[in-house]
């Protein structure tokens, strides 16, 4: 007996949901693990300022002790790596989630059901979204899908600051 279309239907959709939070944690664990190590890499070369600095004081051993200042009071003040952890932790949770699914291969009613279900459950738990990354990520998974139609496209400018500022989004994801 085959499945119904309406519900394979519903069921792509929760496929979709699932990938593009997959891409979108994926993401933002990224942007926070390198902000991280960009706060530590300005603290390391500070420490060698210093170091610089009790040789031989200058004006450019005062902008690498600020820059020290900045870097790591960012990292204290956003918490990177606990927010890139965070992100991380999620992506994986979406990707187990979308292996239960394929493994499961059902496609009815009470499955997809079951699978909205969880990834509400999983979405309690994420932090406030970016509606333009939000948009970058569901394009990508369109795009990679052969779904065209479903692909909004996101200026360059937006684009750039997509991980940076929570920029509205043109359209809803399919």
């Amino acid at each position: 007996m085959d499945t119904p279309a309406p519900i394979e239907d519903a069921l792509d959709a929760v496929r979709f949901r699932i990938a593009f939070s997959i891409r979108y944690h994926e993401r933002r664990s990224r942007w926070y693990d390198w902000w991280d190590r960009a706060a530590k890499a300005i603290a390391l070369v500070g420490g060698a300022a210093t170091v610089a600095q009790v040789i031989g004081p200058g004006e450019p051993q005062l902008w690498v002790a600020a820059a020290i200042t900045i870097s790591s009071a960012l990292s204290l003040v956003f918490g990177y790596a606990d927010k890139a952890r965070v992100h991380f932790d999620l992506k994986r949770r979406y990707c187990a989630l979308e292996a239960r699914i394929i493994e499961a291969g059902d496609a009815t009613p009470e499955a997809v059901r079951r699978h909205e279900a969880e990834i509400s459950l999983i979405e309690a738990d994420e932090p406030p979204t970016l509606a333009a990354l939000v948009q970058i990520c569901q394009n990508e998974v369109a795009q990679a899908r052969g779904q065209l139609e479903h692909v909004h496209p996101v200026g360059p400018l937006t684009a750039l600051l997509a991980d940076l500022l929570d920029l509205p989004a043109k359209a809803k994801a399919p």
